[in-house]
């Protein structure tokens, strides 16, 4: 993923990075004009998965 455009304003989106605890960091895209967030489903999934089991 890279330089997106959001479908719903057709801004640039920026990179973003989430810290949702016990040193987990999910890395997402969001959009400054509206605020619609792309985050990829597969490393969601991971980064779910380590905080569940870390």
């Amino acid at each position: 993923m890279s330089n997106l455009i959001c479908p719903q304003c057709a801004t640039n989106m920026d990179k973003v990075h989430f810290n949702i605890g016990r040193y987990v960091i999910v890395r997402s895209f969001n959009c400054n004009m509206c605020g619609f967030n792309i985050t990829d489903e597969r490393y969601l999934d991971k980064c779910v998965r380590l905080l569940k089991y870390h």
